[in-house]
């Protein structure tokens, strides 16, 4: 009788222990602080099983160190680290780096007999957020849809702000890219239901939405890269044309999708980059101002002209109104301004009044900082002529980014000459000017992650000195968002290297290289596409800072290397 209800008790454990699994892996994508206590159940529950003994000789398994490495790597880099307190609390961060790896490489047999289960329960997860936020997003901004104050572009960036405050979208991405993985795979070895065809079909494509919604880069080149391995692993015994076809549709498809992502940016400024010898002589602060007048453009809501005349002070813009009253505006189209906190810019030109009345008083520098500033007083000496010289001052209160332009406000019709426009500002760190020259902040904190971590190349700074010397370099060249914001590297590769240096960073490729090899040597697609999304995402952000990416990496590395794919004997549960 007593042996019964031992067995009995073992097998109630046994099953709350992988209840307790359901529970975390489908809370995983929330990411919140029900994920500690889903951890810390299933924790006891696997002690509580017993059998400890018999577990800890799997301890020998050489897979096991290869997670917990990255832990021994972070824990020794304490010993030269001065900020002890932020190193013992990254330390507690990537304790589910331990805890995970160390219940999962001894499990018992439930989680094979029933491992997609397991994928099951986080595809729910991701449904269920998915399902959340869209709720909550349209009832939330549902009188702005109603007043049709929400455009396409509007939309994506409301999404993906408000997405933001329950959820980080990289990590919202990141699980919905796993959940795509896990749904096909499910079809795949369940395909002969109509319902489960169904189904798989309506999750793909509202996970799809949320990660175009989201315009995470790192989840579209997750994206493209599954859309391409499906095409060449399902079409691969079809006919070329139809290969053609869709491989035609899908690049165009994919393409669209880019261009309405942030990655859209960092593709125009590689452009930009590209035209910028043709462009710099074509500017209206250098000295050459006559090649720059062809990007001036003038606009009024009635009859207007723009020409280009000659002047004392060489090529002039003579601007005509010929009928019509009201406001008008002249902007050089060239390249936008990117004007930096705190700065103070002044605008030279030179003016002269040809018709009308009120010139220039009413001509003024246009800038936009929380309301319109157009009131922007001038500074006015006369030269020869009747030409005017004049100057304008402005102290910007935040970065902002515009084209250059003058408004005015006459109400009779005018004619008047102006040339020589330059912009200038006393910038002792010789920031950019211009947009285009401004690189993409994650490109600025990698650049500022590799001047760390070449400081310390062999071990690194240590884990509690590493972002406090970042954040210096940022402080130095100025970089005030990522200053006052306290940016890591978001690069996980960049982040390890500046805490570890050379060292931990090995550890951690050899962390991706090893499975990564397994499971292209013995066909584990989910290992290997688990793996392939991870390594991007490591690429774009920091993911073991925190927690919820510890977790998520600790777990599906574990559970799709030591369980999913065991081949050797589990251990029994009686």
């Amino acid at each position: 009788m007593g042996k019964y209800n031992r067995l009995n008790y073992n097998e109630t454990i046994i099953k709350i222990n992988f209840f307790a699994a359901l529970l975390l892996v489908a809370f995983l994508p929330f990411s919140n602080q029900w994920i500690t206590y889903f951890i810390a159940l299933w924790v006891l529950t696997y002690i509580l099983e017993g059998k400890l003994k018999l577990k800890t000789k799997e301890w020998k398994n050489w897979k096991l160190w290869l997670p917990i490495s990255i832990v021994i790597i972070n824990i020794f880099s304490i010993c030269f680290s001065f900020d002890k307190a932020t190193s013992f609390s990254i330390v507690q961060t990537l304790v589910s780096l331990v805890l995970i790896p160390l219940v999962f490489i001894s499990v018992n047999k439930v989680y094979q007999f029933k491992k997609n289960s397991i994928l099951i329960s986080y595809v729910i997860g991701n449904f269920l957020l998915v399902l959340f936020l869209y709720c909550n997003f349209f009832y939330i901004n549902q009188d702005a849809f109603q007043n049709d104050e929400i455009t396409r572009n509007s939309l994506l960036g409301i999404f993906n702000r408000f997405s933001s405050n329950y959820v980080h979208h990289s990590y919202i991405s990141l699980h919905i890219s796993l959940a795509i993985v896990f749904v096909l795979h499910l079809l795949e070895i369940n395909r002969r239901r109509k319902s489960t065809i169904f189904i798989s079909i309506f999750l793909v494509i509202l996970f799809s939405s949320v990660l175009i919604f989201l315009k995470s880069r790192a989840a579209l080149l997750v994206f493209i890269l599954l859309t391409f391995y499906l095409l060449f692993k399902y079409l691969n015994n079809v006919k070329f044309w139809i290969k053609a076809l869709t491989l035609v549709i899908m690049v165009i498809g994919i393409g669209y999708v880019i261009m309405q992502s942030r990655l859209a940016s960092n593709i125009n400024w590689v452009f930009n980059k590209i035209g910028l010898e043709e462009k710099k002589y074509n500017l209206y602060q250098n000295e050459n101002f006559e090649d720059g007048l062809k990007y001036w453009d003038a606009y009024a809501p009635d009859t207007i002209t723009c020409i280009i005349i000659d002047s004392p002070y060489g090529k002039a813009l003579r601007i005509k109104r010929d009928i019509g009253q009201g406001w008008w505006s002249l902007r050089y189209v060239g390249r936008k301004i990117y004007y930096h906190k705190d700065l103070t810019y002044n605008i030279f030109f030179k003016l002269k009044v040809l018709e009308g009345e009120k010139i220039p008083y009413n001509v003024r520098w246009w800038v936009q900082q929380g309301e319109f500033k157009s009131d922007l007083k001038l500074s006015i000496d006369s030269l020869n002529n009747g030409w005017l010289d004049c100057k304008a001052s402005y102290t910007f209160m935040n970065d902002y980014q515009d084209l250059v332009t003058f408004t005015n406000s006459e109400l009779t019709n005018s004619l008047f000459d102006i040339t020589n426009i330059r912009l200038t500002c006393d910038d002792s760190t010789n920031r950019p000017m211009f947009v285009d020259q401004i690189e993409d902040m994650r490109i600025t904190l990698w650049k500022n992650s590799l001047i760390v971590w070449n400081e310390k190349l062999i071990f690194g700074h240590g884990i509690g000195d590493a972002k406090s010397r970042l954040i210096e370099i940022h402080k130095d060249m100025v970089i005030t968002e990522a200053y006052e914001k306290k940016y890591n590297s978001h690069n996980q590769f960049l982040e390890t290297a500046t805490q570890t240096g050379f060292i931990g960073l090995i550890v951690l490729l050899l962390v991706f290289a090893i499975p990564l090899y397994q499971s292209i040597k013995k066909k584990q697609e989910l290992l290997f596409l688990f793996l392939v999304i991870c390594f991007i995402n490591f690429m774009f952000e920091s993911m073991l800072q925190r927690l919820a990416g510890v977790v998520f990496f600790a777990f599906w590395y574990s559970y799709l290397w030591f369980v999913y794919y065991k081949d050797e004997k589990v251990i029994p549960n009686s």
